[in-house]
């Protein structure tokens, strides 16, 4: 994964920003290495959760566990929520490469052979909607986890109570296993973050 990111932001520093764009040009460097330090870092945890899941022995270590479940989706939500940097990141590229766009369009009605330029880059406008898009449903979807494993938390402790340690297991595997998806679903993200970045997607004049 490294490799691609990489290649991607070699990519993106080749663009540098025209004269026209108004906005600050992001630092789209910096973006693409947040996103793939994002999916990382979920990445490091869902690996170890199995073996800190079959360690819950007893209500105590299943209550650390579910800490750090807990842990690994409110990171998620501050890293890709609303106030995050990457959110901020897009937004702002989506507003340099939208006034690039506008103005070739303009231009384009004296010289046509513009037009198509234009809509190059309404197309790469069109993929980081798409990784947008994507950064908010997983957004979503880590404060509905945060939700439910909090409504999870006392059952798994009064499963341990009972004596129903398979229970209580079976309940944290299946958290376990929505953290998974999520990871996978970040995997997706970065490879966007790629298409975005793609060399092939950028408007040359």
């Amino acid at each position: 994964m490294n490799f691609v990111i990489r290649t991607a932001l070699v990519a993106l520093l080749a663009t540098t920003a025209p004269a026209f764009a108004q906005t600050q040009e992001p630092d789209m460097a910096e973006l693409v290495d947040s996103v793939t330090t994002i999916a990382t870092g979920l990445s490091t945890r869902v690996s170890t959760l199995s073996e800190v899941i079959a360690a819950s022995t007893d209500g105590d270590a299943a209550a650390k566990a579910l800490d750090e479940m807990l842990e690994a989706a409110r990171q998620m939500q501050t890293d890709l929520g609303r106030d995050s940097q990457v959110w901020t990141d897009i937004n702002d590229m989506l507003t340099v490469w939208g006034e690039r766009r506008d103005d070739l369009r303009k231009r384009a009605v004296s010289n046509p052979a513009l037009a198509p330029v234009a809509e190059t880059w309404q197309a790469r406008i069109d993929e980081a909607l798409k990784l947008r898009e994507q950064i908010l449903k997983q957004s979503a979807e880590s404060q509905a986890l945060i939700d439910q494993i909090k409504a999870q938390r006392e059952v798994v402790l009064a499963y341990y109570e009972a004596a129903l340690a398979d229970q209580a297991l079976a309940t944290m595997r299946a958290i376990s296993d929505e953290l998974g998806q999520m990871n996978d679903q970040m995997t997706s993200i970065v490879n966007q973050a790629g298409v975005v970045a793609d060399p092939a997607n950028v408007a040359t004049e």
